[in-house]
């Protein structure tokens, strides 16, 4: 598979995590409005959308790590760590941790490349951090909206990666800069 169509699928892939995202958010608020929901649906919601944006971010690993070089490589490595972690509820505070500072990593090396992902990192990584904050806080409505940003973040970040070969085409690849060298 191509470089292209592997970031379209991938991008595709965010936005679906992304809407399971918005749609926990809007769950969690109905909880606190009516609290007979149960929490399955919250737990599926969040399950899958962990699970989706982990193939979303491997798929835009390989594809645009030639652009965002060791920095974005390992913060896509830590995020995804951090994001397993947090999947199998295993040192839920380390998988935090890996993955605020794998999204800070490859959002900062995606900026200084010049790409088009870089905003929507910035905010699922803001997102997530007004998430952690107030669920350790105990403020449900607030994690609500934490949990909104992040999935806008990633809903923006497939957006931004189904648009980006076209954008990368134009500009040469670092493998060419380096044989012509």
């Amino acid at each position: 598979m191509s470089r292209d169509k592997l970031l379209r699928w991938s991008g595709l892939a965010a936005m679906v995590s992304g809407a399971l995202m918005l749609a926990l958010a809007a769950t969690l608020v109905l909880d606190q409005l009516t609290p007979a929901i149960p929490d399955g649906p919250q737990v599926w919601l969040r399950l899958g959308a962990n699970v989706v944006v982990v193939l979303a971010l491997m798929g835009i690993f390989y594809a645009l790590s030639p652009w965002t070089g060791k920095l974005g490589k390992t913060g896509i490595v830590l995020a995804v760590v951090g994001l397993l972690l947090l999947i199998a509820s295993f040192f839920p505070l380390a998988g935090w941790g890996l993955l605020l500072l794998g999204l800070l990593l490859f959002a900062s090396a995606s900026t200084r490349a010049g790409l088009r992902t870089g905003p929507g990192l910035w905010l699922w990584l803001t997102g997530s951090s007004l998430a952690l904050l107030t669920g350790l806080m105990d403020r449900p409505v607030l994690m609500a909206l934490g949990i909104l940003l992040s999935g806008c973040g990633q809903f923006w970040l497939g957006c931004a990666a189904r648009c980006e070969m076209p954008a990368l085409g134009k500009v040469s690849r670092p493998e060419a800069a380096m044989a012509a060298q």
